[in-house]
């Protein structure tokens, strides 16, 4: 899509895009494994991004932390609709 004055905005679908709650004893690392174990794509989102002041300096910050310690705030999955619904299928729409 593009506005009016020739501004292309991207990450608009004609597909609905659910967005879902992490129940409390549910992990997002438990998540990924298991999306990933299931063939889905997994994208990590790190809170630490929303004080970064460059791509540079979120790179090095990524590469001086374990996987294992990431600030996850959020994954986007997508695969298969029946392996996406595995993983998801009991997790709350978030409100």
């Amino acid at each position: 899509m593009t506005t009016k004055d020739g501004i292309a905005l991207l990450g608009f679908t004609q597909i609905p895009i659910p967005i879902l709650a992490a129940k409390p004893d549910t992990s997002f690392f438990e998540l990924a494994k298991r999306s990933e174990e299931l063939d889905c794509n997994v994208i990590v989102f790190l809170s630490r991004a929303q004080g970064m002041r460059s791509y540079e300096e979120y790179r090095l910050s990524i590469a001086e932390t374990n996987y294992a310690d990431l600030d996850i705030d959020a994954i986007a999955i997508w695969g298969d609709s029946k392996s996406v619904t595995k993983v998801t299928g009991n997790l709350p729409a978030l409100r």
